[in-house]
């Protein structure tokens, strides 16, 4: 099987994704005890925004007008168990996908590296990158869709009426990304097995 001179630029672009993969596995280490500590002592903050419709702000100053919802923004104290749930699902969904598709692009790099990216193994990776990318943005709209709802059955009777969840937002860039993934997987693939063919005639 021929392999090719590795590049200088396959070599960097090899370390930022490893320096990018182990900086992300620092910061979530620190963030995820810092949201321990926080949770254990009943001092646990964060927020998620919900809509509020504007017409039941009253007058908006001059010449300010707006045709969407508004965002609000909610500060939990000591937040049922269902909110800390919910909130950890979605940080680990987001930490999951992230340090998972980083990894599988630094195995895609290390071949490049070594001068033969056309393996099977990098079908694989970049399938699971793909598949990554096509999940994240339904699973993580739900998550963030019912934390508002549950946000809004939890504020007080004064404000809850005038609280709308904001529609369920998708973030299309990502799918889009996930698709051509799969295209490039799907090109490795037919390359490899043209290659086995050719190697096999020769």
């Amino acid at each position: 099987m021929r392999k090719y001179p590795s590049s200088n630029t396959a070599q960097i672009t090899l370390g930022f994704v490893s320096f990018a993969f182990w900086l992300s596995v620092a910061v979530l280490v620190v963030v995820a005890a810092v949201f321990l500590n926080r949770a254990l002592h009943g001092n646990l903050h964060y927020g998620v925004a919900a809509g509020i419709d504007p017409r039941h702000l009253g007058r908006l100053p001059r010449h300010v007008s707006t045709d969407s919802d508004l965002p609000v923004i909610f500060d939990a104290l000591h937040p049922a168990g269902g909110l800390v749930a919910l909130t950890v699902m979605r940080f680990g969904l987001f930490s999951a996908a992230g340090l998972v598709a980083t990894w599988m692009l630094r195995g895609v790099m290390k071949t490049a590296r070594d001068g033969d990216p056309f393996v099977s193994a990098n079908v694989v990776r970049l399938r699971v990158i793909g598949f990554v990318l096509l999940l994240y943005p339904p699973l993580s709209s739900l998550t963030h869709a019912m934390l508002e709802s549950m946000y809004i059955q939890r504020s007080t009777a004064a404000i809850r009426h005038l609280l709308e969840p904001r529609a369920l937002e998708i973030n299309f860039a990502l799918l889009l990304a996930g698709l051509g993934v799969l295209v490039i997987a799907q090109v490795f693939a037919s390359g490899i097995e043209l290659r086995t063919d050719l190697e096999g005639t020769i």
